[in-house]
């Protein structure tokens, strides 16, 4: 995932005024763990936990986890 995803997922959160912590917490997820995978200070959000995020907060993986360009090119693959 890219550093402008991971912007895309703060700033969504910023703008729901849904903290870090909570996040943590719905997925259960320790939130310093959280934050620093949010800020990408150590590692990325596995698939399972990119699941559990877009879950509890109702948002599209294709929106904020994937490469779009990427995600519709294995569309079309699969589909062509």
């Amino acid at each position: 995932m890219s550093k402008q995803r991971y912007k895309e997922l703060r700033l969504l959160l910023e703008r729901e005024g849904i903290r870090h912590k909570e996040v943590a917490d719905m997925i259960g997820m320790n939130p310093a763990r959280f934050s620093q995978k949010i800020n990408r200070n150590k590692s990325n959000f596995t698939i399972d936990e990119a699941s559990a995020i877009c879950d509890a907060l109702d948002i599209s993986m294709d929106e904020y986890f994937f490469n779009k360009n990427v995600s519709k090119m294995k569309r079309k693959l699969k589909n062509g």
